[in-house]
C-alpha cells in the first residue's frame, strides 16, 4: 500500500472533505475549488506533511490526520442501489469483472456478497460522522445547508444551482431503471447490509423500485 495519501480540507472553515468513488466526486471537486479548500499529501504511517497545494485534487483517499481530528466532515454520497450499479460498470470497463462468471450485474453482486466484499465495495466506511452530506440526487439542497456556500456569490448569482442541475461525468448505461438490475432479495440484502448508511443519508429503502 502506498503510504502517501491525499487529504482535502479547509483551514478557514475547519472542514475536511471525503470523496468516496462513484458519488459525484468530479462535480464536488469542481465546486469546492471555488472555495477555501486545498488538498495536501501526507505520509499515512507517520502523518508527516509531504506537499500541499492551493487547490482541490480529485481523489478517493479517506484519511484524517490526527491534527485535524476536531474538524467537521463533508462527505459526498449517493443512493446505494445506483452506486453499486455504477461501480459494476466501472469495474467491468476496467476489465475487473469481464469474465464468463461476472458478466451480469446479478453475478457481480453475488460474487461481492459471497466473498464478504459487499460493504467494502460499497465504500461506506465513514472516517468520522459527517456534519454535511452532499447527495448526488439532492446536490443544490445539500450545498446550501453549508452556511458559507449558501452565502457565497456563487450561490447568490444562481450559478451554483445551475451547476448542480448539470450532470458531470454521466454514463449513458446508468440511465436504466434500477428495477432492471435488482430483485427484491438483492435490494433487501443491500438495505440490511447498509442500513446505517440509509439511516444517515436519508435514502429510501424502496428507492430501487420507484
Amino acid at each position: 500500500m502506498n503510504p502517501n495519501v491525499y487529504f482535502t480540507f479547509s483551514e478557514k472553515e475547519k472542514l475536511a472533505v471525503f470523496l468516496p468513488g462513484k458519488t459525484g466526486t468530479m462535480h464536488a471537486t469542481f465546486i469546492l475549488n471555488h472555495f477555501d479548500f486545498t488538498t495536501s499529501i501526507f505520509n499515512r504511517n507517520n502523518q508527516i506533511l509531504i506537499s500541499e497545494d492551493n487547490y482541490v485534487i480529485h481523489h478517493h483517499d479517506e484519511f484524517l490526520p490526527t491534527t485535524y481530528q476536531d474538524y467537521d466532515v463533508i462527505y459526498t454520497a449517493r443512493n446505494p442501489y445506483s452506486r453499486l450499479v455504477s461501480m459494476y460498470y466501472h469495474d467491468k470497463n476496467m476489465g475487473a469483472v469481464n469474465t464468463p462468471h461476472t458478466n451480469s450485474f446479478k453475478e457481480y453482486f453475488s460474487r461481492k456478497a459471497n466473498h464478504g466484499m459487499f460493504h467494502i465495495n460499497a465504500g461506506f466506511n465513514f472516517v468520522k460522522k459527517p456534519k454535511y452530506i452532499l447527495r448526488m440526487e439532492h446536490l443544490y439542497d445539500d450545498y446550501i445547508q453549508i452556511p458559507f456556500i449558501k452565502n457565497s456569490k456563487l450561490n447568490q448569482s444562481g450559478i451554483l444551482q445551475e451547476l448542480c442541475n448539470k450532470k458531470i461525468h454521466t454514463k449513458k448505461q446508468e440511465t436504466k431503471s434500477l428495477k432492471e438490475y435488482y430483485t427484491q432479495d438483492m435490494a433487501d440484502y443491500v438495505y440490511s447490509t447498509l442500513k446505517p448508511y440509509f439511516d444517515l443519508t436519508g435514502y429510501d429503502k424502496d428507492s430501487w423500485n420507484q
